[in-house]
Order: C-alpha cells, then structure tokens, then sequence
C-alpha cells in the first residue's frame, strides 16, 4: 500500500473498514477489522489486539478516539512492527499516513521526492 510519510503526526494511522471490538476470554480488548489494498483490490481481514487509544486533534474540530493495534510494515528493505490507528481514511490519497515513530531511525525524509522506494522485505502473510 502507498503510505504518506508524516513527520509532524506522532502516531501512524491506516484506512480501515468494518471496525469491530470485541473481548477476548482473558478479558483483552481486540479489535477486527479490514484493509484494502486499492491497487489490486484485495481486501484482508485482520485480528488484532488492542493496544491503546489515540486521541487526535482535528484541525477544525474535537479529538477523535481511535483504536490502535501494532502491524508489520516494509519500508524498502526494512521491516518493522508499527503502532497504527484504525481510521477511515477514504478522503485522503494515501490509505496509510506514517508518523514519526514509525519513521525514526530507519528513513531520511526528502520532502521534494515522491514513491522513492518499493517494499523489498520477504513476503509472509499473517492474520
């Protein structure tokens, strides 16, 4: 999926859909919910565990309270666990925004350059 990188948001965030919570029988919070992948239109279900809420300040109105969960990201040849939050992001031309705690210490923004890198990280498909 093409992402926006974002140095000025802390938190990563990725258009989901059908986002459902539900309680675990350890008494977990986790968080279902679906991504689509816009360019071959493969729509993926996923289970996560909750990790925390994020609470994002709209410019022209109140916090919004969104949940996030960690997933695998492949920026070039790096992979790394990322904390995103759950949003419908339809409205924006990137389905996935990657803050500065997403980019710290594994990427150089040049703001002037645009899709610079395709995701070369070995493939493997988890649920």
């Amino acid at each position: 999926m093409k992402a926006k990188l974002d140095t000025g948001a802390d938190t990563s965030s990725i258009h989901a859909t059908k986002i459902r919570r539900s309680r675990g029988d350890n008494g977990k919070t986790w968080v279902e919910f679906r991504l689509t992948d816009e360019d071959s239109d493969r729509r993926v279900r996923y289970r996560k565990r909750l990790v925390r809420y994020a609470y994002i300040k709209e410019h022209d109105g109140p916090s919004q309270r969104r949940p996030v969960v960690k997933l695998e990201f492949c920026l070039g040849d790096h992979q790394q666990e990322v904390e995103v939050s759950l949003v419908d992001r339809s409205g924006f031309q990137y389905p996935v925004l990657l803050g500065r705690n997403a980019l710290e210490k594994v990427v150089v923004v040049d703001p002037e350059l645009r899709l610079t890198a395709k995701p070369s990280c070995p493939s493997e498909e988890k649920d």
